[in-house]
This record gives C-alpha cells, structure tokens and sequence, in this order.
C-alpha cells in the first residue's frame, strides 16, 4: 500500500495483533519495519486491550 506524505508515495504496512480466544483486534499504519517500530506497535496493542496476557499464541 502507497500514500501519500508531503506530496511524496510512502509504502506503509499494516501491523495487526488479533487476540485468538476473544478476537479482538488492533490494527496501526506504519511506514518502516524497525525492530524498535515492531515493539512500539506491540506496547500500544497491550495498552489497547488494557494489559497484557497470560499465555500467547504464535502462528504464521
């Protein structure tokens, strides 16, 4: 996906964190794939759902 940033095409991506039991969700634009980018993403899903959990699920 393209935007468009001060008359500028910047690729974004999507980052999502989908709870598995409860499937709630967190989606967040971003513009970069830095590991520091990725962790902020994680830390605002956390915030968004009001804590973190007890056990995660990773899948591909």
């Amino acid at each position: 996906m393209d935007t468009e940033k001060a008359g500028k095409l910047v690729k974004v991506w999507v980052y999502s964190m989908i709870l598995s039991h409860s499937r709630y969700a967190y989606y967040c634009l971003v513009t970069d794939q830095k590991v520091s980018t990725f962790i902020a993403c994680h830390i605002k899903a956390f915030e968004s759902f009001g804590g973190v959990l007890r056990q995660l699920r990773l899948t591909t």
